[in-house]
């Protein structure tokens, strides 16, 4: 007998750069899997700020109807709300956003 055990001849066998190279692929895998998991949950989160931003920008009137039209502000149109009496080419404040909608006032 030379003294092995069975786990021994079978450890022996083992090609241990081998299982490096597949524990690293794994762990690799694994760290990418969470990252985007964790982008995706951050990327949920943030869709409901949707025009939080916008709060104290100042805008130009392109469309006006009663009480709601269409403001310019930072390169796009966005639908807005006011109780001031409006026209196209006045100023606004951007003075709260909810969802799409701003609600702005006359400067």
């Amino acid at each position: 007998m030379n003294g092995m055990g069975p786990m021994d001849e079978i450890l022996g066998a083992v090609n241990w750069t081998d299982v490096a190279i597949v524990a690293g692929v794994i762990i690799a895998v694994c760290l990418a899997v969470l990252y985007f998991a964790v982008q995706t949950q951050h990327d949920r989160d943030s869709r409901h700020q949707i025009g939080g931003n916008l709060k104290r920008e100042r805008a130009v009137v392109t469309e006006w109807a009663g009480t709601e039209g269409y403001i310019h502000i930072g390169g796009e149109l966005w639908r807005a709300a006011s109780q001031d009496a409006l026209s196209p080419g006045d100023k606004v404040t951007v003075v709260h956003a909810d969802g799409l909608m701003l609600e702005v006032r006359k400067v």
